[in-house]
């Protein structure tokens, strides 16, 4: 996830979420309670321990760089 997001500076969740089941399994995403297909809250852990500098983009679901105007508390909870 994180050389996806180096590599295009927005990294959408409908995107990976479906490059992570193919490439690592089942054992890494669910079904949210709205039939959605998520990534798993451990690779979200992960993914955030390396990615300090990221946001969460909550109407767009998607992360991306942090920019000036952002504030500190900008992350998302997963």
């Amino acid at each position: 996830m994180k050389a996806e997001l180096d590599r295009t500076k927005w990294l959408y969740q409908q995107d990976i979420v479906t490059k992570i089941q193919q490439r690592f399994g089942k054992q890494f995403v669910y079904f949210n309670k709205n039939g959605g297909l998520a990534i798993g809250k451990g690779v979200l852990q992960e993914f955030n321990k390396l990615t300090p500098d990221c946001v969460w983009e909550r109407h767009q679901k998607c992360w991306r760089k942090r920019e000036t105007w952002d504030t500190g508390e900008k992350r998302g909870q997963f």
